[in-house]
């Protein structure tokens, strides 16, 4: 079998190390106090929900070694964690979430034993594992499908930071995750 073909559009190498950067990404995390409970970014969000991190890097997607250098690229916070936690992510590897759906957790690490949230995969993996949770409806995201917005999906990201920017609210990180009527996406009554 010949090696791995990349598409264009696929993200590109990560490489995490400077640590002046690391202290940036690590300030806009919130932890949860629970063994089990998400990190939430706390960042930037843009109009899909998704998180948005800028960072510096060359074309090979390592961090310059000169300040001021290279070119600033976005990355999405769950998959710079994966890079900060794990190692290196080679081009063409997604941050999945594996244990939650929460699109703004960047729980990478494995604490006390408990499975990260965010894990390594391929586009194929997280097409089957969407699938397999109920999540595509004809090639499409059930949340096109069923009535969820894409301004409620924002919205319920935006009110998740919300909830945490001053400190873990159980209360209203519980709200955050019901916007949209849609609990099931977020499982806020005993998931993750």
């Amino acid at each position: 079998m010949g090696p791995r073909v990349v598409p264009r559009n696929a993200p590109q190498r990560l490489e995490v190390g400077d640590a002046a950067e690391i202290a940036r990404f690590e300030a806009k995390v919130v932890r949860g106090p629970a063994p089990d409970d998400c990190w939430i970014w706390t960042g930037a969000i843009g109009d899909d929900g998704y998180g948005r991190f800028a960072v510096r890097r060359d074309d090979s997607g390592r961090f310059p070694l000169m300040p001021g250098t290279g070119r600033e690229v976005m990355v999405r916070p769950p998959r710079y964690a994966v890079a900060l936690y794990v190692g290196p992510v080679a081009a063409g590897w997604y941050a999945l979430h594996d244990r939650c759906d929460n699109p703004i957790c960047v729980r990478a690490a494995t604490v006390g034993g408990r499975r990260p949230h965010v894990v390594l995969g391929t586009q194929q993996e997280n097409l089957t594992t969407m699938g397999a949770r109920g999540r595509s409806y004809g090639g499409r995201p059930v949340w096109q499908h069923d009535g969820l917005t894409r301004a409620q999906r924002v919205a319920r990201s935006r009110a998740l930071r919300a909830a945490v920017t001053g400190g873990w609210n159980a209360s209203a990180v519980r709200q955050a995750l019901l916007i949209g009527g849609q609990p099931s996406l977020f499982d806020p009554s005993g998931g993750p």
